[in-house]
C-alpha cells in the first residue's frame, strides 16, 4: 500500500464538498477517549480503552437500532498477534491514543494507536495504528498499520468481523463468504432482519483488500457469527522496524424506501440492448416512433446498452471507447425525443473501465440531475477479476491496481462511485450490475439501484421472499431485476412478486434469451416485451418521481396488513402540495383466486380522515370509483398472480 499523495488527498477533499443524494449527514461526538459517529442508518463507537477498536456497530432497520457488533463485548477488527504460544489483543490495551479526529458531514477521519497485550497485561513488541475514515453513505475503511519495535518471532496474526449473538438469533439471519477464482482473499457478507413478518433489513460487507501476508501465508475462515482473515502463520523471525499495512473495508446497508437515498422508486425501465442490428449505425438507436410507444406504455426510463458507442468493447477485452458514439446525431436525436416524452436516459458504462469518467457525456448528451448511468462489471470484485484476466490498455488510458487480481480495491471503487454520483448529480441515477454474483452492498452505497438476474445463483431468487430480498441485496438498496436470463423473471408469478415486494424490472429490447429462445424484439409492442405491463399500468397512476414506498420487506415498518396471507403489497405515498395521495398495490401470491381486506397503518403513512378510492385495473389501466375509506380497503377477487391498485385521494 503506497502513501496517499497530495493530489489524491486534494481529490478526496473535493469529493467531500459536494452533497451526496444518498445519505444523511454524519455527526461525531467525543467523550474522553471515546468517539461516537452517527449516520442516517449506522452508528459506530470507537473506544481507546479497547485499543482504539470499534466497540459498537448499530444499524437502523426502519423502526429501531440493532447492535450488530459489540453487545457481547467483542470488538472489531479484533487485531490479534501471536508470538510463540502467547496471543496479544489490541482490544486489551486500555491506554490506546486517539491521535487525531477530522469531522465533516460527508466524511470523518480518525487515527488511534495502541499496543496489543496478553491476557496478563504484558505488552507485545508491536504497536498497531488504525487509520479510519467513515462516509455518510455507510462505508468504513480501516487502514491497519503494524510496527515492530524489537526482534520477535511471529507465530500468527489475524483480524476478524464478529457478529453479535443477538443478531445471530434474529428471525432472519444469513451469512455468506463470497469467493471467486482469483488470488484475492474471500470477502464476508451478513444480512439480518429481526421481524419475522419482514425479510432482511440490513447488511454488512467486509473486505480485506490486499492478499498480502505479514509472514508465512494468508488464509480465511468462516464460522457462524465470525469471519477471520489470517495475516501470518508459521514461525518467522522478524527484525525491529518491520512494518506491515493492509486495509479492512466495510459496507453498512439498510433498506431504502425513497429519496434522498434513491431516485429509482417505481421507475419503469426500457433497456435498449439491440444485439440484433449491430451492423447498423444511425438505425441502431430506437426511433422516435419506438420511443413514443415506450412512453405510451408508461416507460419512465430508457437505458442504452454498450453499443451506443461505436466501439462498445466486450467485458473489458477489448476496452470500450467512450469518446465516440455509434452515431452522434442519432444519439442526440434520441435523447432529446426521450426527454420530450418525459423519459430519463441512461448510458452504459463499465466499472472496470475507470478511464470513462474523464469523458464528458453529461452536457454533451445527458442532463445532470435527470439522466444517469447503467454500470456493468460493477464493484471491486469485478475489477479484480478483470485485472487477473487481462493486461491494461494504455491506448485508452486504462490502468490497473495490480497485476494478478490479488487486490480488491474496495475503497478506490467506492470513491469511483462517488465521482459518478457527482457527475450524474444528486437527482440523477446510477444503476449497478455485478454480473458475477451478489458480493455485498459496499459498491451500491452511492447508487440508486442494483440489477440482479444474470448470475445462475439469481435465477431461483423468486422462489420465496427472503431469497429475492437477499439476492437483490435489498438490505442495502433498491432492486431492479434483469429478466433476460431466467424465464421466472418475466413470468406472471415473477411480476406479481416484484409488484408485491417493490422491485422494478428492466424490459430488455433486442436480445434472444438462451434459456428458452424467447426473442425480446426491438418493438415495445412485441409479446415478450409486454410482461411487465400489468404492474406498470398500476404504477402509472401515481407520480413515482415524488413517491416514497412503504411496507417493503426490507424495511421493518409495517404499513399495511392483509387479512388473507396469500396477499402481499405496498403503499406509495405521493408528495404533493396540500394533501398527499396514496397508491395501494396488491398482489395475490396464492395458487387460487381470492380476495382480501387490507388495513392501512394510517399513523405510519401519515393519513387522517377519509379518502376517495379508485380501483386501478392492471389489465387496462382504467380507474373506477370504489367509494370512500379511512384506512380499510376491500379488494376484488384476483386470480393467482393477479395485481391491482387502489388510488386514495382527498375528496
Amino acid at each position: 500500500m503506497t502513501a496517499r499523495t497530495l493530489a489524491s488527498a486534494a481529490a478526496l477533499f473535493a469529493l467531500a464538498l459536494f452533497s451526496q443524494a444518498s445519505s444523511a449527514e454524519l455527526a461525531a461526538t467525543q467523550d474522553a477517549g471515546r468517539l461516537t459517529l452517527s449516520g442516517g442508518h449506522f452508528r459506530l463507537t470507537i473506544d481507546t480503552a479497547k485499543g482504539g477498536e470499534i466497540t459498537a456497530v448499530e444499524l437502523f432497520d426502519g423502526s429501531q437500532w440493532n447492535r450488530v457488533v459489540g453487545g457481547d463485548g467483542q470488538t472489531c477488527p479484533r487485531v490479534a498477534i501471536r508470538d510463540g504460544s502467547r496471543e496479544y489483543l489490541l482490544a486489551a490495551d486500555a491506554e490506546a491514543k486517539l491521535e487525531s479526529v477530522e469531522t465533516g458531514p460527508e466524511v470523518t477521519r480518525w487515527r488511534t494507536t495502541g499496543r496489543p497485550r496478553a491476557a496478563d497485561g504484558s505488552p507485545a513488541p508491536w504497536t498497531v495504528s488504525l487509520a479510519c475514515e467513515a462516509y455518510a453513505e455507510g462505508a468504513l475503511f480501516v487502514d491497519l498499520e503494524y510496527h515492530l519495535e524489537k526482534e520477535s518471532t511471529l507465530a500468527g496474526a489475524s483480524v476478524a468481523l464478529p457478529i453479535d449473538p443477538s443478531i445471530l438469533g434474529a428471525a432472519k439471519y444469513r451469512q455468506e463468504t463470497f469467493r471467486y477464482k482469483i488470488p484475492a482473499l474471500p470477502s464476508a457478507r451478513a444480512a439480518f432482519g429481526i421481524n419475522p413478518l419482514r425479510s432482511y433489513t440490513n447488511e454488512i460487507q467486509a473486505i480485506l483488500e490486499y492478499n498480502r501476508p505479514m509472514a508465512g501465508k494468508t488464509a480465511f475462515a468462516e464460522e457462524k457469527g465470525r469471519f477471520t482473515w489470517t495475516l501470518a502463520d508459521g514461525q518467522t523471525g522478524l527484525q525491529p522496524s518491520f512494518r506491515y499495512q493492509n486495509r479492512l473495508s466495510f459496507g453498512f446497508g439498510s433498506g431504502v424506501c425513497g429519496k434522498p437515498r434513491t431516485n429509482v422508486i417505481g421507475q419503469r425501465v426500457y433497456h435498449w440492448i439491440n444485439f440484433l442490428d449491430l451492423k447498423q449505425r444511425p438505425a441502431w438507436y430506437p426511433s422516435n416512433e419506438q420511443i413514443d410507444k415506450m412512453a405510451g406504455y408508461g416507460g419512465t426510463m430508457l437505458i442504452l446498452h454498450q453499443h451506443w458507442m461505436l466501439e462498445g468493447g466486450s467485458n473489458g477485452n477489448p476496452h470500450a471507447v467512450y469518446q465516440v458514439a455509434r452515431d452522434d446525431a442519432s444519439l442526440r436525436r434520441m435523447v432529446d425525443h426521450a426527454h420530450r416524452k418525459g423519459m430519463r436516459v441512461g448510458l452504459y458504462r463499465r466499472g472496470i473501465e475507470r478511464y470513462s469518467v474523464d469523458v464528458p457525456l453529461f452536457g454533451k448528451y445527458l442532463e445532470r440531475n435527470r439522466d444517469g448511468f447503467y454500470v456493468d462489471w460493477h464493484g471491486p470484485h469485478c475489477v479484480a477479476i478483470h485485472e487477473d484476466r487481462y493486461q491494461p490498455n494504455p491506448a485508452v488510458n486504462d490502468s490497473h491496481y495490480c497485476e494478478n487480481g490479488s487486490y480488491l480495491p474496495a475503497r478506490e471503487y467506492f470513491l469511483f462511485t462517488r465521482r459518478l454520483r457527482e457527475i450524474v448529480g444528486p437527482q440523477g441515477f446510477l444503476i449497478g450490475h455485478q454480473g458475477v454474483g451478489n458480493s455485498g452492498v459496499l459498491a451500491n452505497l452511492a447508487f440508486d439501484g442494483y440489477l440482479p438476474g444474470e448470475a445462475g445463483s439469481d435465477h431461483a431468487m423468486f422462489s420465496d421472499m427472503d431469497s429475492a430480498v437477499y439476492r437483490g441485496m435489498m438490505g442495502g438498496g433498491i432492486t431492479m431485476p434483469w429478466p433476460l436470463d431466467s424465464p421466472a423473471f418475466s413470468s406472471p408469478e415473477g411480476v406479481a412478486k416484484m409488484a408485491a415486494w417493490g422491485m422494478y424490472p428492466h424490459v430488455g429490447l433486442g436480445l434472444q434469451r438462451r434459456r428458452d429462445a424467447t426473442l425480446f424484439t426491438l418493438d415495445p409492442d412485441g409479446e415478450a416485451n409486454r410482461f411487465a405491463l400489468p404492474y406498470w399500468r398500476v404504477l402509472k397512476s401515481i407520480d413515482v418521481n415524488r413517491a416514497t414506498v412503504y411496507n417493503l420487506p426490507s424495511v421493518n415498518r409495517i404499513a399495511a396488513a392483509f387479512a388473507n396471507p396469500d396477499f402481499q403489497g405496498l403503499v406509495y405515498r405521493e408528495d404533493r402540495e396540500g394533501d398527499d395521495a396514496y397508491l395501494l398495490v396488491v398482489a395475490n401470491l396464492g395458487k387460487t383466486p381470492a380476495r382480501t381486506t387490507v388495513t392501512l397503518a394510517t399513523d405510519v403513512l401519515g393519513m387522517s380522515g377519509e379518502y376517495q378510492v379508485r380501483r386501478i385495473d392492471s389489465q387496462t389501466g382504467e380507474a373506477a370509483a370504489r367509494g370512500a375509506s379511512s384506512g380499510v380497503v376491500e379488494t376484488s377477487e384476483l386470480p393467482s398472480w393477479g395485481i391491482e391498485g387502489y388510488r386514495l385521494d382527498r375528496p
